[in-house]
């Protein structure tokens, strides 16, 4: 698409926010619930109580007529990502917002044209909250990037296997150990992270490895190989 790239903004997605994956659940139902609006979702459903919080926060009629069966389908998922395009052209025919399964989200002005950050974050979140953005988006990327929900340490675990078998880190390091500097609050500037993953993280460690660091990425948004 033609135009200078906008979108520094909002929600970030799952791929840039993994270090710190937060589960958030509530005690999941014993049996298929289903109230007076038609919600349905199966009890064995990984994600049943996000279906559910998020139905019964939703103000959005497309967005709730998603969520109700417990399951984001590609056609539904293109039909939320027009009306949410709709929603940017409407604001300002200038902007151009766009999303794909594969490419994920991007925000353009036309060609030639400028447009100040304030405006469009502005613009993009006002359509945050007509379209009922954050109770469909977030959730479609942790199922497709998680889809059994694996707990934090259980996902970060994953990305540890990934790297063992990729070389990127020690093949006997204990997982406690690495969730310790890994995922763990300020764990990023502790020594221990800068040692293992300075290389593939860092372009100023003077062992930082560009090939080793694309794999570690990989890893990093995809330790399931759901995405090979």
């Amino acid at each position: 698409m033609c135009g200078r790239s906008l979108l520094s903004f909002g929600y970030v997605r799952f791929a840039c926010a993994v270090l710190f994956l937060v589960v958030i659940l509530a005690p999941l139902v014993a049996c298929e619930s289903e109230n007076s609006e038609g919600l349905s979702i199966a009890a064995d459903n990984p994600y049943a109580a996000e279906f559910m919080k998020n139905y019964d926060e939703s103000t959005n009629p497309l967005v709730k007529g998603i969520l109700k069966d417990g399951v984001i389908t590609e056609a539904e998922m293109s039909e939320f990502a027009d009306a949410m395009s709709t929603c940017v052209f409407d604001a300002d025919p200038r902007l151009r917002w766009s999303w794909t399964e594969d490419g994920g989200e991007s925000l353009h002005a036309d060609a030639g044209v400028e447009v100040v950050a304030e405006h469009s974050n502005a613009v993009m979140q006002q359509c945050y909250e007509k379209t009922d953005y954050m109770h469909i988006m977030p959730l479609h990327d942790f199922i497709s990037n998680n889809p059994d929900n694996l707990s934090a340490d259980e996902y970060n675990t994953k990305i540890l296997e990934c790297m063992k078998s990729h070389g990127l880190i020690d093949k006997n390091m204990d997982p406690d150990y690495f969730l310790s500097f890994y995922s763990a609050p300020g764990g990023t500037e502790t020594p221990e992270y800068k040692k293992y993953l300075g290389p593939l993280t860092d372009e100023h460690d003077p062992n930082y490895d560009s090939a080793k660091s694309e794999r570690f990425f990989q890893c990093m948004t995809d330790p399931l190989g759901l995405k090979q």
